[in-house]
This record gives structure tokens, C-alpha cells and sequence, in this order.
């Protein structure tokens, strides 16, 4: 089998579906959208610390560059930011290592972009970041407390928590609902000019308002087409609803199980043993609320034509790392190298601080990270350039089988 039917199959997708574009634009969005791929792979590296008990806890389960950032505290905040884990999609519990492999090579495909501009200046400096963030990862995670970063020791992450402030402001979040809705007979419906939406069919329409009108005080609802690279091929909604004499924008997004479950048994009998009853979405919310704190009053699950969705609440100062955003152009290297390092030192803390707290049991887990950051440090690195040189390869199968098909 190649590699672009065995994505067609995991997704159960044909060849046209969205997403088999959006993953043939770069290495990166290939990546980002073939996690079950990343992880079939890394679970033919054999490696005692993949099964070591002392180390379960709940992981990201998708972890690169783009989910981790800012974002609000809580769904109605007008101040107080947060810089943490902004996706749960994939969490469940597991090895920390599955998200520290995974981020670090994500940094690779991060400068592989960058190099496209021809900054040979750039080049072996992503192994020199992977190895910082490997570096500070081991330092913090290995700290008995809870590690708080001031934004201020920073003058670009300074910059950026001024500007994602400005986010949270009631303001923004009434300019976000006319971006994507309009008045009409002085009612607001969802306006289909934006192409990051379209209507819903009818009848499938009249079903989901069924579904949600004793829960919601619906004023419209339409489907959301746009979306990242690894869900753009599930359903996701927006809601509009009417709360306290005021309108926001909800989100409801179809949930699939983590997909590194199907290459892990270890993990999958954790699964069918222990949160058997658990829902996809329920699996979502609770690591939420382990990893960090469940901020957000929304969030809550439905089931709906025999899927399982989560309903949620749309952040306003969401902010990750974007190439756009941390290199302007200028050639300087060294300029953009320090605001990386402050970006993926951030980074760092923020993931110990989600698995610390996470942990099944917290004095084991930090007891087995301080043996391992001595002993095993080298195999992790190791793993990295492996999954790394992998993923290149896979892509370049894929682009190729796209051009055969």
C-alpha cells in the first residue's frame, strides 16, 4: 500500500477531500496531518522508557509549534492571559515522550520552511532549538513546583502578550461575530460571503437545531469548512446563541479517538480497561482539565447522527507561532534566533507544567525524568532525527503517489 492510500483509508476520505490538499502544500502541513503516521513509525523504535509506568500521564497527543500559544484564561475574560496547551484533540494518557518527539521534530519542519528562503545563515541552527527545548524541557519538568514565566524578561514575548490582550476586549469579540454574520430584517444570520463557512443542508440543519434547542437559545447555525490541516476532514459547526442579552459565536467539533492508540497497546488497553465509558469528547475534556484548568463554561459533548462532538467556546487570543510572525524579512538572523529561543523556551515550561500536573503519580514521574534526562537523553535525540528523516520520506512518497493517482 502507498503512502496516500493509507492516509485515504485511516480518514476514511477520498483523494478530493480538502485535506489532501491542505497536506500537499508543505512537509509541515503533511505532518501535521498525519499523526497516525508519525506514530506508527515511532512505535517500531523499541525503547524501555515508551513502558515505563512512573512516567504516564496525559499528553497533548498532537504536540508541534502551532498548539502551543497564547490564548484567553476563560471564555468571557477581559483580561488575563495565558501562554499553555491549546489543543486536546488527540490527548489521552501516555509516555511525555510521544510529545516531546513529536514537538522537537516539528521544529525541523518549522526551519525547513524558513530555509526555502534561502537564509543559509538558518541552516543546523533547528537542531541547535530542538536541543534548547529538549535542554529546558529536562530543567523544568524536573522541578518539584509549578514553573510561572514572567512575559516581561522577554521584549518580543512582552510584544506579543500586549498585542493578544487587545484580543480578549468585548470589542474584538463583536467585530469576530460581523466577520462572520450579518443583519437581515433585524436578524442576525451567518453571512455565506465568508468563504471559511457555508450552509447547511436543510434537513440536517432542522435536526442539529432539534438537538440543541433545549441546551442553547439558538440564533443561527451554518457548517465550518476551514479548519487545521489534522481536523479539516470532520465536521465542525459554528452556533450562534444568545446568552444574558448578548450573541456569541460556539463551536461544536466532531472527536475521534487519539490515533497513536492504535500503535501503542500499552495505551489502548489503558483505554478499553479504565475510560471504557468515556466518550472521544470526554476524553478531550477531561485531559483538559488535567493538563491546565478547564477555563472555559462552554465545554460540553452532544452525539449527533452517530457521531461525537464537543462543544466549545472560540478564544479570542489564540496565538501561535506563525513563520510570518517571528521573521520579518529583515536578515536578522540573530534577532529571530532570540525570539525563537524565548518562544520555544515558553514552550518547554508549558509542556512540563501540563505532564507534571497531569501525572498519574507526580513524585515518580519527576523521579523518572531526572534518571532519564541523565541516562537516556542521547536514544530520545536519537528518536528525533529518525522520526524527522522519516516524515521527509513519507512526504515525498505521498507527493509522488498524489501525481501517480
Amino acid at each position: 500500500m502507498n503512502v496516500l492510500e493509507k492516509i485515504l483509508e485511516f480518514n476514511k476520505i477520498e483523494k478530493d477531500n480538502i485535506k489532501i490538499e491542505l497536506m500537499s502544500d508543505t512537509a509541515f502541513a503533511f505532518f501535521r496531518g498525519t499523526s497516525h503516521l508519525f506514530f506508527e513509525h515511532l512505535s517500531k523504535m523499541p525503547h524501555n522508557i515508551f513502558n515505563n509506568r512512573d512516567l504516564l500521564c496525559w499528553i497533548q497527543g498532537d504536540s508541534h509549534i502551532g498548539n502551543l500559544g497564547f490564548s484567553n484564561k476563560s471564555s468571557n475574560s477581559t483580561k488575563n492571559i495565558r501562554f499553555d496547551v491549546n489543543d486536546f484533540d488527540e490527548s489521552f494518557i501516555a509516555t511525555p515522550f510521544l510529545d516531546l518527539i513529536r514537538f522537537c521534530v516539528s521544529i525541523g519542519f518549522f526551519f525547513d520552511e524558513l530555509n526555502k528562503r534561502d537564509d543559509i545563515e538558518l541552516v543546523y541552527k533547528d537542531t541547535e532549538v530542538m536541543e534548547q527545548f529538549l535542554n529546558n524541557y529536562f530543567k523544568y519538568v524536573t522541578k518539584n513546583s509549578y514553573i510561572k514565566y514572567d512575559f516581561n524578561e522577554s521584549k518580543f514575548l512582552k510584544k506579543i502578550y500586549q498585542k493578544v490582550q487587545k484580543r480578549v476586549d468585548v470589542n474584538y469579540e463583536k467585530a469576530r461575530i460581523n466577520k462572520f454574520t450579518k443583519i437581515v430584517n433585524n436578524k442576525r444570520i451567518f453571512d455565506y460571503s465568508n468563504e471559511s463557512i457555508i450552509e447547511l443542508n436543510k434537513t440536517i440543519k432542522e435536526k442539529l437545531l432539534k438537538k440543541l434547542k433545549n441546551k442553547y437559545e439558538i440564533i443561527d447555525i451554518c457548517k465550518r469548512v476551514s479548519a487545521g490541516v489534522g481536523s479539516s476532514h470532520l465536521n465542525r459547526f459554528y452556533m450562534l446563541v444568545k446568552e444574558k442579552n448578548s450573541e456569541i459565536l460556539l463551536e461544536i467539533k466532531e472527536q475521534l479517538l487519539p490515533s497513536y492508540l492504535e500503535h501503542f497497546s500499552k495505551f489502548k488497553s489503558l483505554y478499553k480497561k479504565d475510560y471504557k465509558n468515556y466518550s472521544n469528547a470526554k476524553i478531550h475534556i477531561t485531559a483538559k482539565k488535567e493538563m491546565m484548568n478547564d477555563y472555559d463554561k462552554h465545554l460540553s459533548e452532544i452525539n449527533f447522527e452517530g457521531k461525537n462532538y464537543i462543544i466549545k467556546s472560540i478564544f479570542n487570543a489564540k496565538y501561535s507561532l506563525d513563520i510570518e510572525k517571528f521573521f520579518d524579512n529583515s536578515d536578522n538572523i540573530e534577532k529571530f534566533l532570540n525570539n525563537i529561543e524565548d518562544y520555544i523556551t515558553l514552550c518547554a515550561i508549558s509542556l512540563s507544567n501540563a505532564h507534571k500536573k497531569s501525572a498519574l503519580n507526580q513524585k515518580k514521574f519527576i523521579k523518572s525524568m531526572k534518571n532519564i534526562s541523565k541516562k537516556n537523553k542521547f536514544e530520545i535525540e536519537t528518536m528525533i532525527l529518525k522520526s524527522y528523516t522519516t516524515n521527509i520520506l513519507m512526504y515525498e512518497h505521498f507527493v509522488r503517489d498524489l501525481i501517480r493517482k
